[in-house]
């Protein structure tokens, strides 16, 4: 693969699918909060859950994200799929795991503030009445993907 003179690769350009070189500027942007992804991105979403990911199942949002379980902010990452909600920790919490709600059980989102004060928390409450406190950037957006994922 040659790249024009003086680009470089890890920060301008990317592979398609097609093994075709394309300006990240023109590759295809999917409504997630990195300019990209792939094939890979849905394996990671299920690993070590026992999920099937159903055929289709498409990535809808991905994002850093902290999981509040009692007084700790679990560090990790946040994948929406049109199925389920699916958070996987850092190594280095104190609790580690892999936590996942179907998209059907959920009854409704709502921004919440961390700390009082600061508005990038969203609050999921499931249909069994289990809250599930998120921070998050871009909450609104995650809202309303998660609205249109559960129909």
């Amino acid at each position: 693969m040659t790249l024009p003179t003086g680009q470089m690769a890890p920060r301008q350009y990317l592979l398609d699918a097609g093994e075709r070189l394309l300006a990240l500027a023109d590759a295809p942007r999917c409504p997630v909060d990195t300019p990209f992804m792939d094939g890979m991105d849905l394996a990671e979403v299920f690993r070590d859950t026992g999920i099937t990911p159903a055929p289709g199942e498409e990535l809808l949002r991905k994002g850093g994200a902290n999981l509040w379980r009692g007084k700790e902010a679990v560090g990790g990452r946040l994948w929406l799929t049109g199925d389920w909600l699916v958070f996987r920790s850092h190594a280095v919490n104190v609790q580690r795991g892999v936590w996942a709600w179907p998209v059907g059980e959920i009854a409704s989102t709502a921004p919440v503030n961390t700390l009082f004060i600061v508005p990038n928390g969203l609050l999921v409450i499931m249909n069994g009445g289990e809250r599930v406190r998120f921070v998050v950037t871009r909450r609104r957006a995650w809202m309303a993907d998660i609205a249109r994922a559960r129909g």
